[in-house]
This record gives C-alpha cells, structure tokens and sequence, in this order.
C-alpha cells in the first residue's frame, strides 16, 4: 500500500506540473522582446545576448585541395537557406523586424493555425493581443491605396487567428499616415497555455497519422499480397494443366 500511495503522489505531482499555464508575452515597438513564464520561473528570450566572438588561429594544410568558390557559395547558400527552414516564426522575426516582418508574422502565425498546431492553438487563451500599424506612402493616392491592401489583408487574418483561439482583451487598429514617408508597426500579446494540452494535441495527431497513414499502408500491403498469392496460384495452376 505504501508503493501505492508513493506512485499515485507522483502520478497526482506530475498531473499538477501540466495544469501549470506556459505564459508568454512578446511586444514589439522599436525593439522585439520576448519572455516565457512557468510559475515562478522567467525566461527572457528575446533579445538574445550578443556572443563574444574569439578569433581562432586555424592550421592550414599545404597539400589540401581548395574548393572552387562557387561551390563554396552554394554549399553556404544550401546551409543558410536549411538554418532559416529550421528557425521558427519568433526567431525569423527577431532577425528581420520592420513593418514587413510584421505582416511575415501574421502570415506565418495563420499557417499556424491549420495542421497538427491547429489542435494545439485553440487551447491558447490570449489575455491581450494588439496591433497597430501605420500606413505610409509617396503620396496620398498611393498611401491610400497601400492602406486598402494591407487593411483587406491584416484584418481578415487576425480575425481568423483570433477565432481559432480564445481572446479576452483584443485591439486591431491600422490607419493611413498621410505625413509619415515610412510605414510603421507595433504589436503587444500575452497568451498562456496548459502543457497537459499539448500532449493531448500530440498523441490525437500520433493516432490521426497512424489511423490514416500506417492502417493504409498496411491494407495496401495486404491487397498486395493477395494479389500475388492469386497470381502464384494461376502461375501453379497453369503449370499442372500442361
């Protein structure tokens, strides 16, 4: 009974630390900051520390072959193309930021949406969530213009994202800057999120792919070996007929 008791207390202890909320909170003005919150625990992610480069002397080979630089340029085109696929859309966007990063955020924020994500994102609850922008141009006809563009835009996948997600406190304002000659952006939001439904999230998507994939593959597999076991059998057939 004892060893009883001990493993429910850890299976109770464990069940707590999921209901414990993820709280992330991100605002954007001039610079990007980020941080995540568990319990009691902070984390600043963004801006990240500046690391000290140390220059290194490195030993050159004298019977090395070099490699020819175009090669060289498309094997670090190749790596530098593969490390931006791997980063995801906070860190792509702490590395661009501007008003087109922005709207590079909000695209890739909808696509979040849809997928494996889509069941995880509508357990998010966003206690704020705004977003200002600034339409600027060369001229009035041109920044009225731009302004119908983005506006037609923006506010159709904003209310997308946030009817796919719980929001309490929400403020979209975009609006044209006849006298700015740059646009501009800025956005704030807090959103928290139960561990316990990211698991869940994950073992439904495990059983979706292994119900629509794996089951699939097996009964073509099996129709397959029908098939041949058919064909083996006129084959055998055939033979004792002659």
């Amino acid at each position: 009974m004892p060893f009883l008791y001990a493993v429910l207390g850890i299976i109770l202890f464990l069940i707590m630390l999921f209901l414990i909320p993820v709280r992330v909170t991100a605002h954007y003005e001039d610079t990007f900051e980020m941080s995540v919150q568990y319990g009691f625990i902070k984390l600043k992610l963004f801006p990240q520390k500046e690391k000290k480069n140390k220059d290194k002397k490195k030993k050159v080979k004298p019977d090395k072959k070099k490699e020819q630089p175009d090669n060289q340029n498309k094997k670090n085109k190749k790596a530098k193309n593969d490390k931006v696929k791997k980063d995801n859309i906070f860190v792509t966007f702490y590395r661009n930021q501007g008003f087109e990063a922005v709207i590079q955020l909000i695209a890739d924020a909808l696509g979040a949406t849809t997928g494996m994500f889509g069941g995880i994102f509508r357990h998010f609850v966003f206690r704020e969530l705004y977003l200002e922008m600034k339409i600027a141009g060369p001229d009035a006809a041109a920044t009225a213009i731009k302004y119908g563009q983005i506006s037609s835009a923006v506010f159709p996948a904003m209310g997308y994202i946030c009817s796919k997600a719980k929001v309490k406190k929400y403020d979209i304002d975009i609006s044209p800057d006849f006298l700015a000659v740059k646009d501009k952006a800025m956005f704030h939001f807090q959103f928290g999120l139960c561990p316990i439904f990211v698991t869940n999230s994950v073992i439904a998507a495990g059983f979706k792919l292994f119900k629509n994939v794996l089951l699939k593959l097996i009964k073509e597999q099996n129709a397959d070996n029908k098939d041949k076991k058919s064909i083996e059998k006129q084959v055998k057939k055939a033979i004792k007929e002659r």
